[in-house]
């Protein structure tokens, strides 16, 4: 069931109330990227296509791709904060995903502004390190660096603090 919702706007003094529409789920353009890396198989370390999150709690799914015999199952970093064992690299329902509910009884959420810069196996090293998935910018840098994964040259924190 899709919620919507309702956002209230000031403008001149006039106040508008707009319908906001919820995220897609997994729009097409995404789904056929993670297609394209199932078909290409785990021979390479594909950079993850989607991220899913539980709004109230630690869970979180890095995908990088769809088998392509079975479009429900999905393969990448899987960190359930309801299973004990930490982040892992795992199969996944999309289904289990679509109609699951978190902690809070919030549905799971697609993170619209994941913008992701490394291998899912920088992801996966840096989630073991510190026990969860993490965006942190120094931290996948330095985990990059040390797999090997990107030329070491000046951490994008650096570069950007040099430009000011």
């Amino acid at each position: 069931m899709a919620t919507t919702t309702i956002k209230t706007v000031r403008t001149r003094s006039v106040l508008h109330t707009r319908r906001l529409k919820p995220a897609e789920f997994l729009p097409r353009s995404i789904h056929t990227r993670l297609l394209a890396h199932g078909k290409a198989g785990h021979a390479c370390d594909h950079i993850p296509a989607v991220k899913f999150f539980d709004p109230g709690g630690e869970s979180t799914w890095l995908l990088t791709e769809i088998r392509p015999d079975d479009p429900d199952i999905a393969y990448g970093l899987i960190h359930d904060s309801r299973i004990e064992k930490g982040p892992t690299l795992g199969y996944v329902s999309l289904a289990y995903l679509k109609a699951g509910h978190g902690r809070l009884a919030n549905p799971i959420e697609r993170d619209t502004y994941f913008a992701p810069r490394h291998a899912l196996s920088v992801y996966f090293t840096a989630a073991r390190l510190i026990g969860h998935v993490s965006e942190d910018i120094e931290l996948l840098y330095l985990v990059a660096v040390g797999l090997g994964a990107m030329p070491q040259k000046t951490s994008p924190a650096h570069t950007a603090a040099k430009r000011r």
